[in-house]
Parts: C-alpha cells; structure tokens; sequence
C-alpha cells in the first residue's frame, strides 16, 4: 500500500492507493469488509485504488487477488467534533429597563451595545473550542462533559467563529456568525418659549422629548433675581410632567 497511514476522520472518505510487485501479477484485485466485497479500480498494470467513503467507524479489510488474501488491515476512523446547538443569555444595560432573557440556537444576533452575552455550546466528540472574535482567538475547555462556556461585552458590530476540536482532529467544521449592535443615541428635546397672553412677566414652555428607551425623569432649572445683582439671584428646579416611559412625549411648563 502507498498510503503513509489508514486513518480518516468520521464522515470523510478514504483513498487506498495500491502498488503490486513481482512476477506474476492479478489482472483485478478486490477489497473484503465485514460483509461485502468491491473491486479496485485499475489505474496501470500494477497500480489500483479504492475509495472507502463517509466512514464512520473503524474498518478493517483484506485484499484479494489471483487466489491470494492479504492479512487484515484496520482503517482507524477518529471522532468527528461537532457543534450541535448553543444557547445565549442576553443581559442588557441597566438603563434599558429591559428584562435580560435567553435565546435557544441564536447564532446571529441584533442587541443593543453594551449588552453582555453568556453563550453556552453543546458540542459532541470535543475537548477544546475556539472562539474568535474581532481578531482575537479564545481557546475554550468545557466546563462539563462536552459544554462550553463564554462571555463578552459587546459594544461593536462583530463577527465571531466556531471552531470545535479534540485531541486528534483539530480542524473540524468551523461556522461564523454576525452580532449587529443597536447604538444608544442620546435623548433629544425641543423647547418653545412662549409669553403670556394676559401677563406680560409670565412665561410658559411647551416642547417634546425623543428618546428610544424612555427617560428615569424632566426637569425644569431656571434662575430669577434683580439684573446685576448676584446676591438675589436664585436658582430654581421644578420637576416636569411627562409620560417618560414613552419614547416620544410632550411636555407644558409655566413659569414666571
């Protein structure tokens, strides 16, 4: 046989490559499994070949030509390590008020930045995972018999990759997902001051505030007192009505 070594990994296939010596050589030779025989394709007069494909256990064999058998041989198939479904916990920022939850099989994502993401990947035949993200390369071990744990902040766009390993196939089948971030845009409010019509020292303000997720409180801080003179002046807050729990609201001051 010309191949270096009869191993494969779950799932692929295997090329035997044959080279026959001597005098008197089989015009075919087959190849005997446990329960079938298959004929080897011939390339030249003493070259032949056989592809095993999608193994998924170890395999042994026998050659068989011109009334000759040849010991046994074992393909040794290694595990395949494999993702089979992760979850992610999804803890947002406080000022969100927004309850933190739990996503079964979420690969790509769309959350606010500054969310912390927990993910959890059940994987089969691996010892180790590797996880990266924007450059940079996590090399996780499993907190228990094939789970794997990882946690990140994520306050950009990113894109991360999966790549599942054991000690003897270390390239398995690798995935990448996309995480989209939702920015937080600061609040905005817009004011229109008004006189009075029946008093001519009154003022009132009415105006809107916009923000995506709500606002905690509104505020009215003005300053009164004499012109020029510090000593009297006096600074005063009021609290404002409002829906604040609404993205968009509007709102009515009086002063004087």
């Amino acid at each position: 046989m010309l191949n270096d070594n009869l191993s494969a990994v779950q799932g692929e296939d295997f090329k035997l490559d044959l080279k026959l010596t001597g005098n008197q050589l089989p015009a075919d030779v087959y190849v005997e499994t446990a329960n079938n025989t298959f004929k080897l394709d011939k390339d030249a007069v003493t070259k032949f070949h056989y592809l095993f494909t999608n193994l998924q256990q170890n395999t042994t064999f026998r050659l068989v030509g011109n009334g000759f058998t040849s010991q046994p041989y074992e393909i040794k198939v290694n595990l395949r390590p494999s993702l089979l479904h992760f979850d992610v916990e999804l803890k947002y920022p406080a000022y969100l008020h927004k309850t933190n939850e739990t996503l079964a099989n979420a690969g790509d994502l769309t959350i606010p930045a500054g969310t912390v993401v927990k993910w959890l990947f059940h994987t089969q035949n691996a010892t180790n995972l590797e996880f990266a993200m924007n450059n940079q390369l996590h090399k996780l071990t499993a907190t228990t018999d094939n789970l794997f744990e990882h946690t990140e902040r994520i306050n950009q766009p990113s894109v991360y990759k999966l790549n599942p390993q054991n000690a003897v196939v270390s390239q398995s089948d690798s995935a990448s997902y996309r995480i989209n971030t939702i920015a937080d845009e600061p609040p905005t409010i817009g004011v229109e001051e008004k006189p009075d019509s029946v008093s001519m020292q009154a003022f009132y303000f009415n105006g809107k505030i916009r923000d995506d997720h709500g606002f905690s409180s509104l505020t009215f801080h003005y300053r009164i007192g004499a012109p020029g003179n510090k000593n009297a002046e006096r600074d005063i807050v009021k609290s404002v009505k409002a829906d604040l729990h609404q993205s968009l609201s509007d709102f009515f001051i009086s002063g004087t």
